[in-house]
């Protein structure tokens, strides 16, 4: 992973079809600032937390989707507040808590992403089409998404 780097964060919930999302600020090459929501019981918990995913047995793979301006706590702090105003106009699941974080975040500008929801779904068919290969083929890929711009 690149510092600085926005991934989709895909984890094994051990269903083939299932995963956990999450989006991760990377730090470093091996861990970042994971950014999601816990369904504890039956209430649906925001999450912000230290994650070092070569230590993850359950992560399938990251999908690069954006770099953010920087890792410092101001920017940490905007983003961690951007996401926890996140409103989702569907069923409140992982993956579309995480969809429409992507859709604020490249609204309010923190990453080069158009803020366009046909372009946020070709993002989700391709973070789905990295967490089954790696789930069946047992590897790890971090891989760029088409959709990103440098």
């Amino acid at each position: 992973m690149e510092k600085n780097g926005l991934y989709i964060l895909l984890s094994n919930t051990g269903e083939a079809t299932k995963y956990h999302w999450g989006i991760l600020i990377a730090t470093n090459s091996t861990s970042g600032i994971l950014f999601h929501q816990a369904l504890i019981g039956t209430h649906w918990t925001y999450v912000v937390e230290n994650e070092e995913i070569s230590k993850s047995p359950d992560v399938l793979g990251a999908l690069k989707v954006g770099v953010v301006e920087g890792v410092e706590d101001e920017w940490i702090d905007a983003i961690k507040t951007c996401l926890r105003e996140v409103t989702v106009h569907e069923e409140f699941t992982f993956r579309t808590w995480l969809l429409a974080g992507l859709y604020e975040l490249a609204s309010q500008g923190y990453i080069g992403l158009m803020p366009d929801w046909p372009t946020i779904r070709e993002i989700e068919q391709e973070a789905k089409d990295l967490a089954a290969d790696a789930y069946y083929k047992r590897h790890r890929p971090i891989l760029m998404s088409r959709w990103y711009r440098a």
